[in-house]
């Protein structure tokens, strides 16, 4: 017999007696096996490389999202300047308004058209304002396009 905390406790079998009461089953050991921390590494990593899989994808989305907004900043100043040119100041020669040109890195172009506009009379003076970005993304050519009209 041996002393554990104070109590007296003695081996029977497989199993240690405490107090003649309490038993614990010597063959059960904490920790863990080899087997069992191989496999948890296993899964970490490839929950980690999944996780690190997505971190180009989010980057790229990011300069794109970059990109859009930049754009839609110039378009809106450019279409502004369009809008107060006017009809005159669209068909005036030469326009009041660069055709074509640079913003930072994008290149712009504006086009000019007469619309044919269903149910509305042909008098109508009105132009369609056609204001296209281009630009170059990781080698890929990238284009934005941005309508308006503009009446007399």
């Amino acid at each position: 017999m041996k002393t554990v905390a104070g109590r007296k406790s003695q081996v029977v079998g497989k199993r240690l007696q405490v107090a003649g009461r309490t038993t614990y089953d010597l063959r059960r050991t904490t920790g863990f096996t080899l087997v069992e921390v191989v496999i948890a590494l296993v899964i970490l990593s490839v929950g980690l490389l999944a996780t690190l899989a997505m971190f180009p994808v989010g980057i790229k989305a990011g300069r794109r999202s970059t990109a859009s907004t930049e754009v839609a900043i110039a378009a809106g100043r450019l279409l502004e300047q369009v809008q107060v040119a006017g009809y005159d100041g669209m068909t005036a020669d030469p326009p009041r308004v660069e055709l074509s040109g640079q913003e930072g890195r994008y290149r712009y172009d504006i086009a000019i058209t007469e619309p044919s506009l269903e149910g509305v009379d042909s008098s109508a003076a009105v132009r369609r304002v056609d204001l296209t970005f281009s630009w170059e993304e990781q080698g890929a050519a990238q284009q934005e396009t941005f309508v308006t009209y503009v009446a007399r």
